[in-house]
């Protein structure tokens, strides 16, 4: 069942996930079955992180953790990454980063090298809340190198997308493009969160170089498949490209329109960061 439910996972069918992983943490706990329990646990923090889980749910998770596992190494340490994670989307900045760097920490003690580069997504997770953007960047250029030698496609396919992101943000476009291409070749093509995050990527390059019809086409996308995978914070990215399209072309209806969808959506999330985002959008709507 554990497997049945990364399948669902993969393809983004949330609520087939939730179910098959319910299942089979029932049966690892009636097996007795710890080390199954911690791996079945563990596989849901991204639900929390970037799919639908709301944040005050999250955090609540993070205490049901360290309340049923925490005497197992490395899983008080998994909590607190979680809960940095979540307290990054509240605007609680201090201790959040300090939490991810604890975390990783001990994946490395524990040898697990991979797990420590994948994790530099964590880093930038939170960073891109704080806007502490170079900080995270280094994170991740430092996980490419190591995932790079390594071989491993699956993770460095989504380093390469956060380190677009992070060129993204800082107006390095040119760079941002070469990494979309490479990050698209990465990609697996039936990976339906690869689907969300390039389609957003591509919206807010396409935005960035004023070739609108391109960047609305391409939020329009970005929006409905990560609405349909429970993606609500990329969904509300999408839909605030599409406020700053309107925007471009003077129309402040659909701005006034896109910028109040995203931010329905930070609130559904519990995002209290991005949701000022949106407001801010909002109030330079023409009236």
């Amino acid at each position: 069942w554990g497997r049945i439910a990364a399948v669902h996972a993969w393809r983004g069918e949330t609520s087939e996930y939730r179910q098959a992983h319910a299942r089979a943490l029932t049966h690892a706990r009636q097996a007795g079955s710890l080390a199954l329990e911690v791996n079945l646990v563990g596989m849901r923090a991204p639900e929390f992180v970037w799919g639908q889980g709301p944040v005050d749910e999250g955090l609540e998770y993070a205490a049901e953790i360290v309340d049923r596992l925490g005497h197992v190494p490395g899983m008080q340490q998994f909590a607190l990454h979680l809960r940095g994670h979540m307290r990054a989307r509240l605007g609680e900045f201090d201790g959040a980063l300090e939490a991810i760097g604890e975390y990783r920490n001990s994946q490395r003690e524990l040898g697990k090298e991979r797990e420590y580069a994948a994790s530099a997504a964590c880093v930038w997770d939170v960073c891109s809340w704080s806007g502490d953007w170079q900080h995270g960047e280094k994170a991740l250029r430092e996980a490419y190198e190591q995932l790079e030698r390594s071989g491993n496609r699956g993770h460095l396919s989504n380093i390469t997308l956060d380190l677009c992101d992070a060129a993204l943000t800082q107006g390095r476009l040119e760079e941002a493009g070469r990494l979309y291409g490479l990050g698209e070749e990465l990609c697996a093509s039936d990976d339906v969160e690869h689907e969300a995050h390039l389609a957003l990527l591509r919206a807010r390059l396409s935005l960035a170089r004023h070739q609108l019809d391109e960047a609305e086409t391409a939020a329009q996308k970005a929006a409905e498949v990560a609405v349909g995978i429970g993606f609500l914070e990329w969904a509300a990215d999408a839909w605030l490209v599409l406020a700053k399209v309107n925007r471009a072309r003077g129309d402040a209806h659909r701005e006034r329109s896109a910028a109040e969808e995203g931010l329905r959506l930070y609130e559904q999330k519990g995002n209290l960061v991005g949701a000022d985002r949106a407001r801010s959008l909002l109030e330079k709507v023409e009236r």
